[in-house]
Order: C-alpha cells, then structure tokens, then sequence
C-alpha cells in the first residue's frame, strides 16, 4: 500500500534530524530545497518506489527509501555518526 507522505513532512523530518544530531537551531541550516528538490522526495515515498537515494546535507548523509524510511548520518572526518549515536566506519571505492 503506498505511503501518503507530503513532501514537507519528509523535509520537515530530514531538517529536524540534522539539527539535532548536530545540535544547531533549525533556522542555522541551510534550505533544504537548495540541496535536493523536496517535490521528489514525495516520489521516492510513495510506495512504488524499493530503492534508496543518498545525499549530503548540511555535513550529513541522508539516506531515503522507497519504503518510508528515512535516515540520517552526521560525517566525520572517515567516519559517521548515526542519529543512534553509533559510529561506522566511511565505504572507501
């Protein structure tokens, strides 16, 4: 069944995670819609779609998938910082 999730909300979600994993007021960020159009990231949630889209923002990764999930990882140096505080090691090519 395919997940009604306005644009805005996904955005609105994506900004709200970065700023608390980087501990900033949300007016300190950039607009979003300067890095990616939020329009698709409705498409990607509306349930027909099973891959994932990864971008950075505001010094984090943001990984979204067709499934509604949407994740954010703060990057540092060779390194992220999950929004569970769990610390991965960067995939090097």
């Amino acid at each position: 069944m395919p997940t009604e999730t306005p644009p805005e909300d996904a955005a609105r979600t994506i900004v709200t995670r970065v700023a608390a994993i980087r501990d900033v007021e949300l007016t300190a960020l950039p607009p979003l819609q300067e890095t990616i159009d939020v329009d698709s990231l409705d498409a990607l949630l509306d349930g027909k779609f099973s891959g994932t889209c990864t971008f950075t923002y505001a010094d984090c990764t943001i990984r979204v998938g067709g499934h509604g999930r949407i994740r954010v990882s703060r990057r540092l140096d060779d390194s992220t910082i999950d929004t569970a505080g769990q610390r991965r090691q960067r995939r090097r090519n």
